[in-house]
């Protein structure tokens, strides 16, 4: 029996004056969050509900840590939300497999995909000790069903919220005062003369649940590109290109965008170290997994790595590993650097990347350099914040390029810009709720270099910064 199991044995329900006796064990009190008052704890869970507003309880499911989805019947009484087992019969046991304590809960809210509010619901909670801070996804019936649970769950933190700090938006979403942001968004810097977004929306839009690039790997399994990443693999993923739109090869006259064609480079690897100050030219490290693949002598194809560097304290390097496709190979490095074999692309494309890639402009490159993000699933409050559009961001953000013959590595300085900055401190504190997508594309500015093409895309998905990053060794 664990030391909180006796604490709340010797409880007394003040109504019977009797010892209330509960079953709670370890990996129950792992998942309960900040437990201020063990009497309180305790009449939430097996004494009657006080608070006199409607009952809400049924079948959720839940999202285990290993990402599985768990049919539970939940329950909300008085200031926890209570969860039980269901049995194979069909019958809920009798004791609380968990609980959630609605007081210390931060954001709740129903996730929307696409802009279109979703059946599942998120649920953050922060607390002094490590094991307090979790973020739970449930997955109701519909998104009607969900909409319904989270009006319930706020109006029951509210109501045992003893420091309402947080304000509610129309949307039912629960989020720290942005009062802040406001109007921020206006940094990123569109790069297009028209107001479309940078993907596919409405009857256009295709359903991406679960979706990934199903395509042959450029480089063995066993190749040191692949090994180890610093981010587990089921937060990653390369999803198709075809909702991302691009500028057509009309659209010098008529402004026409089409659905993007696959990417040239394939997405290999995703790493995110925390540092204590800001880590440049991370690729040339000799703990980096490209020098560590070319320390071996394995083939290596042209490697186009984008470096994200969020200031600190701490610091992070989140940085995403791109490899060349047989066909951006052959546009990189022709047989015949006046004609270009491949016959996918615009004329003068395979100039223009082997411009951006193996030549010396930077001030060039900050004006082909183009970054189109979407919020596939999230909160209201940060896809207001982050538009689906297109922007240079060369032209709002310090950029450094480090160039070998190997790699390219674009390191984007995000605290160079307060405001960018600012709005991405939004975004890092949602990071466990979001889903989302980054498109990267060289902006044809020629008609003879459109339709545009993808150079990379990637799908990011519930990162927590926290946990789930490594110290970087610099000693290498």
């Amino acid at each position: 029996m664990t030391e909180f199991q006796l604490k709340v044995e010797k409880e007394k329900d003040p109504t019977s004056k009797k010892l209330v006796s509960i079953s709670c064990e370890r990996k129950d009190y792992r998942k309960s969050l900040v437990e201020k008052d063990k009497l309180c704890y305790t009449r939430s869970v097996v004494a009657k509900d006080v608070s006199g507003l409607a009952k809400k309880q049924g079948i959720l499911r839940k999202q285990s840590r290993r990402g599985r989805w768990q049919k539970r019947f939940f329950a909300i009484n008085n200031s926890h939300l209570n969860y039980y087992h269901i049995g194979k019969s069909g019958r809920t046991h009798a004791g609380v497999a968990g609980t959630i304590d609605l007081r210390d809960v931060t954001y709740i809210c129903v996730l929307s995909r696409n802009g279109i509010p979703s059946k599942k619901i998120a649920i953050q909670t922060e607390g002094p000790n490590l094991h307090q801070n979790e973020c739970y996804f449930l997955q109701a019936s519909s998104a009607t069903q969900a909409a319904s649970w989270v009006a319930a769950l706020i109006n029951r933190r509210n109501y045992f919220a003893t420091d309402k700090t947080e304000e509610e938006d129309n949307n039912g979403l629960t989020s720290p005062s942005n009062s802040k942001y406001k109007n921020e968004a206006a940094w990123w810097d569109e790069s297009e003369e028209s107001s479309d977004e940078g993907y596919m929306t409405g009857e256009d839009e295709v359903d991406t649940e679960d979706e990934s690039l199903d395509s042959e790997p450029i480089c063995s399994k066993s190749s040191e590109l692949l090994s180890h990443p610093a981010l587990p693999p089921n937060n990653w993923v390369q999803p198709p290109a075809t909702h991302m739109k691009v500028r057509s090869a009309s659209y010098l006259h008529d402004k026409v965008k089409i659905p993007a064609a696959e990417p040239l480079f394939q997405l290999l690897a995703v790493d995110n170290f925390s540092t204590s100050e800001r880590v440049d030219h991370i690729c040339g490290y000799k703990s980096n997994r490209i020098q560590k693949s070319l320390a071996i002598g394995e083939t290596v194809p042209f490697m186009f790595v984008l470096h994200l560097q969020l200031p600190g304290p701490p610091f992070y390097s989140f940085v995403l590993y791109f490899g060349a496709t047989p066909t951006a190979q052959d546009l990189l490095f022709p047989e015949d650097p006046k004609k270009d074999a491949v016959v996918d692309v615009p004329s003068k494309w395979g100039q223009l990347a082997r411009d951006f890639f193996l030549g010396q402009d930077d001030e060039f490159r900050n004006e082909r350099f183009k970054f189109i993000p979407r919020i596939v699933e999230g909160p209201y409050v940060v896809r207001r914040f982050v538009p689906s559009k297109p922007a240079l961001m060369g032209r709002k953000l310090k950029i450094r390029y480090f160039q070998t013959n190997n790699y390219l590595e674009v390191a984007l300085d995000i605290g160079s810009s307060i405001v960018a900055w600012k709005s991405t401190q939004l975004a890092l504190g949602y990071a466990k709720l979001l889903t989302v997508d980054l498109g990267l594309v060289l902006e044809g500015q020629d008609v003879e270099e459109l339709p545009e093409q993808v150079i990379g895309i990637a799908r990011i998905m519930h990162v927590d910064f926290q946990s789930m990053s490594e110290p970087f060794d610099s000693s290498c």
